[in-house]
C-alpha cells in the first residue's frame, strides 16, 4: 500500500509539474486584450449580450440575420425571444416599443422585438430576463414489430384495436411534403393533415399569433405542396409517428388514423415554444388529446431542466398534453468537458474539429456553466501540441461580472500571422438557476496552412473548490480532447443529452437502438447501415445522460437505427437510384418515395406514435402517468442491463404490454406484494416497511419519476426487515428498485402527506 501511495503521489506531482510548465510559459503582459468591452444589462442572457455587442460594433444586417436567426419583415428586422416578467410589467411601454407578446406560461412569454428597440426592453418595468432564441437543429417495417405496435393495431389481448383515432399528433420540424400519400388514410379517401403553421413564410398568421402563414384544410395544404425542398426530415418523422403507408402497409406508421398538425418551425427556440402552444391550443379547441414530437436539439443551455425553454414546456403539459423529444445523436462525440476544481486549480482541454482535414482549424461555440453562487475564470489559448508552446492567448475573463469581451489572438509567425477571433459573454448569475455562465465563440479557421496543423485552441478554466460543465458544437463537429498531453483533460460522452428534446423535466426523452442493420434499396442492392451494431443493441450515436442535476435520461428507448419512412418527393436527393430509397408509390408520372434514415430523430416519433395509441385508450394520461407506465411495462434484455440507466432509460418501449396497462390504468395503482416481498403501508406519509422472505436482495434504490436517484441503501443478508424513511420527499409516485445477485424487481411507492 505504501509503495502504491508513493507511486500515486509521484505521478500527481509529475502531472502538476507538467501543468505548471504550461502555465508558467504564458506571459500575462503578452495576452491579447479585449478590444471591445460591452457591459450588458444585468437581466439578459450571454447570447443576447453578444447580439447587442455586435449591434454596437455596427455589424451588417446580413451578418446579424445569419448569425442570430433574426426575422426580416417589411424592411424591418425583428428578434424572437423569451422574456421572463413579474406582476409590475408595463404593457403600455411594450406597446410603445412595438414589442409583441405571443405565447405564455405563467411568467414566461415568447415575444417578437424590433431589433432597433432591443436595448430598450431592459428599461421597461417588470422585465426580469431576456433570452433571444438559439438556432435549433433537426436531429417502419421492422420498427413496428420490435415495439409490438402491430398487436396494438389489431387489438390482441385488448378490448379493441388502437390506431390513434381521436388523437392529435403534432410535429415541429422542417422538410415536409404535404402531398405524400402516407398522410391520407389507407384507402386514400381522407386527408389527415388538418392544420399547418409555416412559421418562416408570409401570409395569414394563425389567430393569436402575428407571423407566419397558416394553412387549413386539404385544398389549401396540398396546393401549397411543401414547406421546403432541401430536406426530408419532417416528412420522415411524421411518417413514422402517423403515416398510413398508403398502399404499402409495410411502411405504415404507428398512429396511422390520428389527426396531424404540422409546424414547419422558424429555426429558433422561441418559435418551437410557440409551436407547442399552437398545437395544444388547437387540440383543446376540438376536444382531443395531443402528443407533440420534437426531433430537435442544441447544446446551448445548462442541461439541468432550468432553462427558460424547459420551464415553458413544464408549464405547457398536463392531462392529454404530452411532449416527446429526441435524446440527440452525440453519444459517441466527446463534446462535454467537466471538472471538479480543487483549491486554486486549473483545468485544460483542446477543441478539435474531427471532420476537418486540418483538425485544429474551425469555428464553434463553447457554453460553460459553473456551480450556483461560485465563480470561475477562463482564457482561450492557441497552443502548439508538438512544440508545446503557446502561440497566443486572451486575457483572463472572470465570471464575477457581467460583460461581453472581444479578442483577436495572433500567432507569432512573422511570415504568415494567423488570427483567431474570440468573443466571451459573461452572465454572473443566471436568473433561472443562480449559476455563473459564459458563452464563448471563436473562429480559428485562419489556421489552415500545413504549418498550422498543430496549433489548437486550448480552453483554460481556473477556480477554487468548485466545478463546471462545458459543451461545444451540436452535432459532433467539434469535440474536447487531451491530444494525449499530460495535464490536459479529455472530453467525454456523459451528459450529451441535448437541450430542447432531452433535458426537460416534463419531456419524454427517447434514445435509439438498432432494429435493422441491413436493408435492400429500390434497385435491389443490399446495404449495411452506417452505424452498424447487432440488432437490439444501443445505437452508437444515441446521446447519453444523466442531466447535470442527476436525473436519468433518456426516459425510454425505441428503434432508430435504421427506420424506413416517407421522404419529401420535392427533395432531389431521393429518387429511384438513391441508395437510401427502398420503395415508392406513384400516380401517373408523380412518384413518392420511402427511404431509410437513422437517428434519435427516428426513435422519438416511434414513441410519439405509441403514446398517441395510449391516449386513444385514456385521454387523461399526463407526463407523470406516462413515466409511470414506462417504468412498469418497458422491455429489458441483455443489451439494456439493469434499468433505469443513462443509456436506455427504463429500457425498450413495449407498446402492447403498456396498452394493456393503459386500459386499466387509474393513475394510482399499487403493488403491495411482489414475489415474496411485502411493502407496507403503501401509500404512506413517507415511512415504509419492507419485509423480504427467502429472496436474496443486496441493495435497494428509489427514484423519482424523472429518473433521479433519491434514496439508496445496502441490505444485509441477516436483515430481512428494512425501514425506509422518505418523509423528507414531496408527495408523489416513486419507483422502488430491489437488486439481488439474480434478481431485479420494481414497484411503486406512493408518498401522500
Amino acid at each position: 500500500m505504501k509503495k502504491f501511495t508513493f507511486i500515486t503521489i509521484a505521478f500527481l506531482v509529475f502531472a502538476q509539474l507538467v501543468v505548471a510548465q504550461i502555465v508558467t510559459r504564458k506571459n500575462a503582459s503578452e495576452a491579447a486584450k479585449a478590444y471591445n468591452i460591452f457591459e450588458q444589462p444585468k437581466n439578459c442572457s450571454p447570447y443576447t449580450a453578444m447580439l447587442l455587442s455586435d449591434m454596437k460594433q455596427n455589424k451588417s444586417a446580413e451578418v446579424l440575420i445569419e448569425n442570430y436567426g433574426l426575422i426580416s419583415k417589411n424592411k424591418e428586422i425583428f428578434v424572437s425571444s423569451f422574456i421572463k416578467t413579474n406582476d409590475r410589467l408595463d404593457y403600455d411601454k411594450l406597446k410603445e416599443n412595438n414589442i409583441q407578446l405571443i405565447a405564455n406560461v405563467d411568467d414566461i412569454y415568447t415575444a417578437i422585438i424590433p431589433l432597433k428597440n432591443l436595448v430598450r426592453i431592459f428599461e421597461i418595468q417588470g422585465i426580469e430576463y431576456v433570452e433571444i432564441g438559439h438556432k435549433v437543429e433537426p436531429k417502419l417495417d421492422q420498427a413496428r414489430a420490435k415495439t409490438w405496435v402491430d398487436e396494438v393495431h389489431i387489438g390482441t389481448g385488448l378490448s379493441q384495436s388502437y390506431t390513434g383515432d381521436g388523437v392529435v399528433v403534432g410535429v415541429i420540424d422542417g422538410g415536409f411534403d404535404y402531398t405524400h400519400p402516407t398522410f391520407y388514410n389507407s384507402d386514400y379517401n381522407q386527408y389527415r393533415i388538418s392544420r399547418v403553421w409555416e412559421q418562416d413564410q408570409t401570409g395569414t398568421p394563425p389567430s393569436g399569433y402575428n407571423y407566419g402563414n397558416e394553412l387549413i384544410g386539404e385544398t389549401a395544404i396540398v396546393n401549397d405542396a411543401y414547406s421546403s425542398i432541401g430536406s426530408s426530415h419532417g416528412t420522415h418523422v411524421t411518417g413514422i409517428a402517423a403515416g398510413s403507408g398508403s398502399v404499402l402497409p409495410i411502411f405504415k406508421g404507428v398512429a396511422y388514423e390520428s389527426e396531424i398538425v404540422l409546424v414547419p418551425y422558424g429555426g429558433i427556440s422561441p418559435y418551437i415554444a410557440n409551436g407547442i402552444d399552437y398545437i395544444f391550443n388547437y387540440a383543446s379547441s376540438v376536444g382531443k388529446p395531443a402528443v407533440i414530437n420534437m426531433s430537435l436539439g442544441i447544446h446551448k443551455g445548462p442541461h439541468d431542466g432550468t432553462s427558460i425553454f424547459d420551464q415553458f414546456c413544464d408549464g405547457s403539459v398536463g392531462e392529454g398534453k404530452i411532449l416527446v423529444g429526441s435524446a440527440g445523436n452525440e453519444g459517441s462525440d466527446k463534446l462535454h468537458f467537466n471538472y471538479d476544481l480543487g483549491a486554486d486549480e486549473i483545468a485544460y482541454s483542446f477543441i478539435e474539429f474531427p471532420y476537418n482535414s486540418n483538425k485544429s482549424s474551425g469555428a464553434t461555440f463553447i457554453d460553460i456553466w459553473g456551480e450556483a453562487y461560485e465563480d470561475f475564470t477562463i482564457a482561450i489559448n492557441i497552443y502548439n501540441i508538438v512544440d508545446k508552446e503557446y502561440q497566443g492567448y486572451t486575457d483572463y475573463v472572470s465570471s464575477s461580472t457581467d460583460g461581453t469581451y472581444s479578442f483577436t489572438i495572433q500567432d507569432p509567425d512573422p511570415n504568415n500571422s494567423d488570427e483567431c477571433t474570440v468573443t466571451i459573454s459573461v452572465e454572473h448569475s443566471n436568473s433561472q438557476n443562480n449559476k455563473p455562465h459564459m458563452y464563448v465563440t471563436f473562429d480559428n479557421t485562419d489556421q489552415n496552412e500545413e504549418g498550422d496543423i498543430n496549433d489548437y485552441v486550448l480552453l483554460e478554466v481556473k477556480g477554487s473548490n468548485t466545478s463546471f460543465d462545458a459543451w461545444c458544437s451540436s452535432a459532433g463537429e467539434a469535440i474536447f480532447t487531451d491530444k494525449e498531453l499530460q495535464g490536459v483533460t479529455n472530453g467525454n460522452t456523459n451528459i450529451t443529452i441535448g437541450e430542447i428534446g432531452g433535458t426537460g423535466n416534463s419531456i419524454i426523452t427517447v434514445g435509439a437502438y438498432t432494429s435493422k442493420n441491413n436493408y435492400t434499396d429500390y434497385q435491389g442492392t443490399s446495404h449495411d447501415v452506417g452505424f452498424y451494431t447487432a440488432i437490439g443493441a444501443v445505437a452508437p450515436f444515441s446521446s447519453l445522460g444523466p442531466t447535470v442535476d442527476g436525473r436519468i435520461k433518456p426516459n425510454i428507448s425505441a428503434p432508430g437505427n435504421v427506420v424506413v419512412s416517407s421522404v419529401n418527393s420535392f427533395h432531389e436527393q431521393y429518387n429511384a437510384t438513391s441508395t437510401k430509397v427502398v420503395g415508392q408509390v406513384n400516380n401517373g408520372s408523380k412518384y413518392w418515395w420511402f427511404a431509410a434514415m437513422q437517428g434519435t430523430s427516428m426513435s422519438s416519433p416511434m414513441v410519439t406514435g405509441i403514446i398517441a395509441l395510449w391516449l386513444e385508450g385514456n385521454q387523461k394520461l399526463s407526463p407523470t402517468n406516462i413515466k409511470t407506465l414506462l417504468a412498469d411495462n418497458s422491455w429489458t434484455d441483455g443489451n439494456t442491463g439493469s434499468v433505469p440507466n443513462n443509456t436506455w432509460g427504463y429500457g425498450k418501449i413495449d407498446a402492447h404490454k403498456t396498452m394493456q396497462a393503459v386500459e386499466s390504468f387509474d393513475g394510482l395503482e399499487s403493488i403491495n406484494n411482489i414475489d415474496g416481498i411485502t411493502l407496507y403501508p403503501n401509500p404512506s406519509n413517507g415511512e415504509f416497511t419492507l419485509n423480504i422472505s427467502d429472496i436474496t436482495i443486496n441493495e435497494l434504490k428509489i427514484y423519482d419519476l424523472s429518473g433521479k436517484l433519491v434514496y439508496s441503501d445496502v441490505i444485509a443478508k441477516n436483515n430481512r426487515k428494512q425501514n425506509i424513511d422518505l418523509s423528507y420527499l414531496t408527495s408523489g409516485i416513486y419507483i422502488l428498485k430491489l437488486i439481488g445477485d439474480k434478481t431485479a424487481l420494481q414497484s411503486k411507492l406512493f408518498v401522500n402527506k
